[in-house]
Order: C-alpha cells, then structure tokens, then sequence
C-alpha cells in the first residue's frame, strides 16, 4: 500500500474515530513540509469546530473569531476572487500581495504571534444557504519558502476524500448506535429531535404511533405540526431558526388534543452546542410529549417493587393516578372509605411523603422511569 493509499484509508477512519483528525494534520504536515495545521469546521449554529489544530490553541481561535476575522487577508482574497469554492487548494500569495499581507494588521498582531506567515488551505465546504464551511489550513514558519505548485498538486486529490469523511461522519452522527436506540425507544415519552429546517430527524416508536394518532400531534411533508396549537408551531420555527437565540428557546406547552383526552404536555429542548459538536450535524430540537393518561405495563407490580406496596394499596396508587376520589375508590373496590384512608397512610408512610399532593408526584415520578421493551402507542 503506498504512503498516499495509507492516508486515504486513515482520513476515512476518522469517520468511526475522530481523534485520528490528529494523525490526518501530521500526515498533512508531513506531505507538504509544514509546521503547522488547523482542520475546522463552522456549523450552522455559526460556531467554529476544531478537529485539529497545533497552531491557534483555544485561546487563539478565540481571538480570531471575536476580532481577526474581519481582518483575515488570505480569506479576504479567497472570497473576493471568487476562489473560496469545495476543492480548490489555495496558497497565501495567489490570494494576498506578499508586501501588503506583511504590514496588515492581521500579520503583526496576529498570525506572527503564532509563528505562522505562509499558508496553503483546501476548502472541503463552502455552503452559504447552510452555512456551513470546513477548511484545512496548513502553515510554515516565519523565514521558510512559500508553498509551491507540487505542494497543491499533493494535496488536491486528497480534498475528495476529506470532504466525504466529514459528509459521512455527520450523517452517521445521526444515527443513534444500538445501545442508544434501546435507550430513546425504553423513554416513558414520546421523542422528536428536529434539525434546522424543522424536520424530523428522528423519531422513537412512541413518538411515530403519537404521530399516526393525529390527536392534536402530527407530521407533514416530514415536519411535527399541531394544527390545535398555534403557540407550539410558532414556538418550533422559533427554536429551530438559524440563529443564536434559538438555542436558548426552551418552552413547556399543553397541546388541546381533538378526542378530548387530556392535553398533551409538550416541552422543548433546544440541542444547539450539545449535540453533533464533532462535525456540525445538524439534530437542534428535542421535542418530548408526555401523555398523562398514560400508565405503563405492569405498573402495579412497579410500584409494588419499588415502595413494598401491598396489591390493594398499589390499586389505590392507580386510582389516585387517575384523579379518582376516596369514595369513587372505595366504591370501585367494594370497601368502606375508612379502609381506603388507612391504605392512604400507609401509602404516605412508605413513600415517605406527608400530603396527598406529594404522595400523587412521587407516584408518578417512579413511573415515568424507562421500562424494557416499551413501546407502542401513548
């Protein structure tokens, strides 16, 4: 296999293990006699991702991206020449005077800082409608020749491959491995998470039978719509906007449902920053629905397992789950209000709650945790 086989097959590892984005700057480095790399992405949330970098460290990125941007010459160029396009290999003096580059700003407070004064890049990404940018950056200390024709004719065939890695890199960031998928189908709730344009990138089985029900909840063309709720529809477009607010639009909704059950319980959790921070995959939104008529399989013998309820006491567990009163229980089970009441303590002292109120959340909360095998319609 020869060196330019072995690096192809090392870029496409990075799919699976992204730390070898650091072995990829050093084989880069290597290929073209540089000292330096920087291998970054910006996502639509507009944030920078670092795959590699020996160069800026933190702190320099940061300097960067808060003030010399706007100063950035070699990026200048690229964009004002029409050059800043996927695939192209770009050098520093194709895109900037090497004397005007020299007395800028950007050189003397900045790149010279970081022993940095000659740069070749491949830009793997260059979508405005996204936006999204990913670009390799290779440097060369202050004093050392620029980088020639042969350097590009190196690094161009390998633009390809770079770019498919972190096009499928971010796809499969999407799909959740096994034991992830087990865990979003075991949740109590019905689960959407949504991109930035809305659409539903995933769903558990929950969440898709919810769906189908189209009681107040559904999907069209691919998007969560609630035709009984304006709020939650406005509140979804606002989340998922392309913007820096959006990621902080976290909301709870009651959605009416047309079948006159009780209302769905809707809360929404922006994911911009948590998620996908590897390659800019683009999940935004979780939105979960819980049902609160909802009671899970077996959930008697839960409760029996988890507070030593006796099977008359964790009826009267479920009754009180359903807002039923002392009487309509005792009527239900065919004994006095007096004998209800005494399970009533008994529940309280097992619980440890004092009030009817405390005793119903603590209920509820043991039987919202997961359960194996759960699944279907809400």
């Amino acid at each position: 296999m020869s060196d330019d086989d072995s690096l192809i097959d090392l870029i496409y590892q990075t799919i699976a293990e992204p730390h070898l984005w650091e072995q990829v700057g050093a084989a880069l480095r290597a290929l073209v006699g540089a000292s330096d790399s920087l291998i970054f992405l910006s996502t639509p949330e507009h944030r920078a991702r670092t795959l590699q970098d020996s160069l800026m460290g933190e702190d320099g990125l940061g300097r960067y991206h808060a003030y010399y941007h706007r100063h950035d010459l070699w990026m200048q160029g690229a964009t004002g020449a029409g050059l800043f396009r996927p695939g192209n290999v770009l050098r520093d003096d194709e895109l900037v005077a090497r004397e005007a580059f020299l007395h800028s700003e950007f050189f003397a407070d900045y790149m010279r800082l970081h022993g940095a004064d000659r740069m070749c890049g491949i830009v793997l990404e260059a979508d405005a409608a996204a936006p999204r940018t990913a670009v390799v950056s290779l440097y060369r200390r202050p004093g050392a020749e620029g980088f020639d024709p042969d350097a590009v004719g190196r690094l161009r065939p390998l633009g390809s491959h770079l770019a498919r890695a972190l096009r499928l890199a971010r796809t499969l960031e999407s799909v959740p491995l096994p034991w992830q998928q087990a865990l979003i189908e075991a949740l109590p709730w019905a689960l959407f998470l949504l991109d930035h344009d809305g659409r539903v990138r995933l769903a558990n089985a929950r969440a898709v039978d919810l769906a189908a029900a189209g009681d107040g909840l559904s999907m069209l063309r691919g998007r969560l719509v609630a035709p009984t709720c304006p709020a939650l529809e406005a509140a979804l477009a606002a989340a998922t906007a392309r913007t820096e607010r959006a990621g902080r639009l976290a909301c709870d909704l009651a959605v009416p449902r047309p079948s006159g059950r009780r209302p769905w319980l809707v809360s929404l959790l922006p994911l911009a920053g948590r998620a996908g921070e590897g390659t800019g995959t683009s999940v935004r939104l979780a939105v979960i629905v819980a049902d609160p008529d909802r009671r899970p399989r077996a959930a008697a013998d839960r409760l029996r397992a988890l507070f030593g309820l006796t099977p008359a006491e964790a009826r009267v567990a479920l009754r009180l789950l359903q807002d039923d009163s002392v009487a309509g229980i005792a009527g239900a089970a065919g004994v006095s209000e007096l004998t209800v009441r005494t399970q009533l303590r008994s529940l309280m002292r097992k619980t440890n709650t004092e009030r009817q109120g405390r005793l119903i959340r603590r209920l509820q909360q043991a039987l919202d945790l997961p359960e194996e095998g759960e699944g279907g319609a809400a």
